[in-house]
């Protein structure tokens, strides 16, 4: 992990603590201020996991209007964010992510992908959007 200034680290926790809150308004500010949308905490999570996995589509649609990562991955499990929407039933940050063509076809740690999680809890829309853009991308 880069070194980062202390203020450059406030900020970066300024904006994962606003992510995790669904507070708007804080990421908001933490960008305009500064705060890098991809910096990591000790478990590789970022504000884009962290609002992904709570079901914040305003925040996720900042963030990624901002360059988030769409493919990085937790530690040590190696969720990403579309694995985390996917597993939940997040249709609109699904949907989202694409747009930003996240990786659909990404493993986690035990070998499970997006497409995975979205059969076994039976979130049919998801699943097909996740099929059409594969399909899509190999076409």
């Amino acid at each position: 992990m880069p070194k980062v200034s202390g203020r450059q680290k406030l900020l970066n926790d300024n904006l994962r603590i606003a992510a995790i809150n669904g507070n708007i308004e804080g990421v908001k500010v933490a960008i305009k201020d500064g705060a890098n949308v991809n910096a990591v905490d000790p478990n590789n999570g970022t504000a884009l996991v962290d609002a992904a996995s709570r079901n914040y589509v305003e925040i996720v649609n900042v963030l990624l209007d901002n360059k988030a990562d769409v493919n990085v991955a937790t530690y040590p499990n190696r969720m990403t964010a579309l694995m985390y929407a996917s597993n939940n039933g997040y249709t609109e940050i699904v949907r989202a992510l694409l747009d930003k063509n996240a990786d659909v076809e990404r493993r986690n740690w035990d070998g499970n992908n997006a497409i995975n999680f979205a059969r076994e809890n039976s979130h049919g829309k998801i699943l097909t959007l996740l099929e059409s853009h594969l399909l899509r991308k190999t076409n």
